[in-house]
């Protein structure tokens, strides 16, 4: 007899079928002390200076007014808000995916450093201003996409008042297009080819995080990338062309 074996993602809406789940408890303790352990990781391993930092959707949203529009409404804009909900905001081995030039000499290193202010701004005055007017424990994926351009909106304000000048969270410009070093002076993109661009997305959206872009093995698990999908996905997140 052939057994078969399939996967089913098992996310939080499904915690909340059983009244009192035992296991509920036990991960959000487990994840406290996690993240306790790891923000004492990233200060003593990575007590890094950066360099010039790279620039930030907050200096593209000005002049590309097409295209912030639009990336206001996709789930890359509020990407940072899903590893604030499963409290993975400081795992290493998620913040790249959900942020900008992670352990990169012109981004940042540690998750304190995400936030990049022109004064001296108290960083948890910050964070709690987010939690209180912009946080929400609504999937970003579920969200309208009216819905997560007033969120983003929000968070474009909230750094203005708070005087940032380098918002690393979230997926952003410079996570797909290679800016000219000229930019704006010289206006010819560096152009990512298709097949760069494949990786550059595959790199976050592996079979572990995106199943759904696989095509599924006659064991049931994600084997090659399904080709349609991609470029399904790939057009949601497309900014329009022109200025």
């Amino acid at each position: 007899m052939k057994v078969k074996y399939f996967m089913h993602e098992v996310g939080d809406e499904l915690s909340k079928k059983i009244k009192n789940n035992p296991f509920v408890a036990f991960i959000e303790d487990h994840k406290k002390k996690l993240e306790e352990i790891q923000t004492k990781e990233q200060e003593k391993f990575y007590a890094h200076k950066t360099t010039g930092p790279a620039p930030t959707a907050i200096s593209c949203l000005e002049c590309h007014k097409k295209q912030t529009k639009f990336w206001y409404s996709t789930s890359h804009s509020l990407a940072y808000m899903t590893l604030k909900q499963a409290k993975e905001d400081k795992n290493r081995n998620c913040i790249g995916c959900h942020s900008l030039n992670f352990e990169k000499d012109n981004g940042f290193f540690t998750h304190d450093q995400i936030i990049k202010f022109s004064q001296k701004t108290d960083a948890k005055t910050y964070w709690k201003e987010f939690q209180d007017s912009i946080y929400t424990k609504e999937s970003v994926r579920l969200l309208s996409s009216q819905k997560r351009s007033e969120l983003s909106q929000k968070w474009v304000k909230l750094d203005s008042k708070s005087k940032v000048t380098h918002n690393f969270a979230n997926v952003q410009c410079l996570n797909c297009h290679n800016q000219n070093s000229e930019h704006p002076f010289d206006m010819k993109e560096k152009k990512l080819d298709s097949l760069n661009m494949q990786n550059q997305c595959l790199s976050c959206h592996t079979r572990d995080q995106s199943p759904e872009w696989y095509k599924m093995s006659t064991q049931g698990f994600p084997g090659e990338l399904d080709g349609q999908v991609y470029l399904q996905m790939l057009k949601k997140v497309s900014c329009p062309k022109g200025e």
